[in-house]
């Protein structure tokens, strides 16, 4: 090999065979996909462009233990919390009109659509004259038992069937809607590789009422380093954010 390197001695090559000229695609593809490795076989270029999300990936192993503390922390919870999911099911339909449980389509793991569940905190139809706008902390909609549930997450609490379903985790980014995720693409990308969870690195680092660009970097940290014991180390963590009410 010369002191050029592979694609100087292509160069040479190509000369001895007749061709002018030799289109140098190398710094293209190592621009838009990160790296290349580019093989030159008989007068055939070959380009291999490794997966641009492959150094977020995780090992089989990882991944199953993962699900299997997301289904089995579930299933306490909702043990455990059932006495209070009733307490708020009836103060919610005693004290608004609407339906109990509100559902809501959002954006998961590769795109795909599902259906979340939460505690209704608004009233009905609370965007008919508005269109999809992110809730304020001084957001006239929402009712007075639903502006308790929100400062201590109580209207969370239904999203622990989206991860028995497989449709969440328990840790992850916070899933959003179609309608934002179709409008920006930062919520696209690596955000959708992973389940959404209903808490994460960024509630636990900065609170639930972090601006939305900090919320998009604790995301891609979280999803870059995820593992079960990270999973653990921030349901853990979640427990005082919790119990101070950090949010609104």
């Amino acid at each position: 090999m010369s002191q050029g390197g592979p694609v100087a001695d292509a160069r040479l090559k190509q000369r001895r065979r007749g061709v002018d000229e030799l289109i140098d695609l190398h710094p293209y593809f190592t621009l838009q996909a990160g790296t290349a490795n580019i093989t030159l076989t008989g007068q055939t270029w070959q380009v291999s462009i490794p997966h641009p999300y492959k150094q977020y990936e995780i090992s089989r192993v990882q991944e199953v233990l993962m699900r299997g503390l997301d289904v089995i922390v579930s299933l306490i919870l909702l043990v455990i919390a059932s006495p209070v999911m009733g307490v708020l099911a009836l103060l919610i339909k005693l004290t608004s009109p609407g339906e109990v449980i509100y559902k809501q389509q959002r954006v998961g793991k590769n795109g795909s659509i599902f259906t979340l569940y939460k505690f209704r905190s608004m009233i009905p139809d609370a965007e008919r004259h508005t269109g999809p706008v992110l809730a304020r902390p001084d957001d006239h909609r929402v009712t007075p038992i639903g502006r308790f549930m929100r400062r201590t997450r109580l209207d969370e609490l239904p999203q622990l069937f989206n991860v028995l379903k497989g449709d969440m985790s328990l840790v992850g980014p916070r899933p959003e809607r179609p309608y934002f995720v179709y409008r920006h693409k930062a919520l696209r990308g690596v955000r959708l590789l992973v389940r959404p969870g209903i808490t994460g690195l960024a509630q636990i680092r900065g609170a639930y009422d972090l601006r939305p660009e900090h919320k998009l970097k604790y995301d891609y940290l979280y999803i870059r380093n995820r593992s079960v014991w990270l999973n653990l180390a921030i349901l853990v963590r979640t427990i005082p954010v919790v119990l101070r009410k950090v949010g609104w």
